[in-house]
């Protein structure tokens, strides 16, 4: 099975590989199904799973993932938010009044929709990881950065500790939500038993707790 590294979801650096990681290793193991991941970068993922048969996990519908793959139930929702630097007073009820400012997003990264309807006329800075956009949002580069909540408290509790009470997390105003699924190719030999088994699995971790224990935020 591959995935990428996409911290904290997938994350190498941790006992238990990232919290998305420990879901989809959780609902194998209630099913006594042995399983082993392997991480590779995103576009090998991509072409393993549409070319060579993989099955993969960390997809979000509708975002990543395409008609010829069969997609699981929910592994866990992902949101975007805007961080903003402490002491900003950029107000805003829509996109369309962000027109004036720099707004940060990570490069391959699909946009969200309301960013996407209207990129033409926003100002978009593009950066090559998460960790770059809240650098360049303090150094004055940016007005808002494009950030997953989770992805930026990790970022905030480790390499950019010392900086972390000069960043705010929008998270009172989500800009857009998507589920994250197991997938694979529909012409795969078993994967549509696949995905079917791996839902039961999922939906005995729910059941008895396991889910919520391993997906609660710090």
């Amino acid at each position: 099975m591959l995935t990428g590294v996409w911290p904290p979801f997938v994350n190498p650096e941790k006992e238990e590989n990232g919290v998305m990681t420990e879901v989809v290793m959780a609902a194998f193991a209630s099913i006594n199904q042995p399983v082993r991941i392997e991480r590779l970068p995103w576009n090998r993922v991509r072409r393993a799973t549409d070319k060579e048969g993989a099955v993969s996990f960390g997809w979000s519908w509708g975002r990543d993932t395409n008609r010829d793959w069969y997609h699981s139930d929910t592994l866990m929702t992902s949101k975007d938010v805007f961080a903003v630097r402490c002491g900003s007073d950029i107000e805003w009820q829509s996109i369309s009044q962000l027109t004036g400012y720099r707004i940060g997003v990570v490069h391959g990264y699909q946009l969200p929709s309301g960013i996407e309807d209207l990129r033409d006329d926003l100002n978009i800075v593009v950066a090559p990881r998460d960790e770059n956009l809240l650098r360049m949002l303090l150094a004055d580069r940016l007005d808002l950065a494009v950030t997953n909540p989770r992805v930026a408290r990790h970022i905030m509790d480790g390499t950019l500790r010392d900086e972390r009470g000069e960043i705010r997390l929008c998270t009172d105003r989500l800009i857009t939500s998507y589920s994250l699924h197991l997938t694979c190719h529909k012409n795969t030999p078993d994967c549509a038993q696949t995905v079917l088994r791996f839902n039961e699995g999922l939906r005995r971790i729910r059941d008895d707790g396991t889910w919520a224990r391993i997906t609660e935020e710090p």
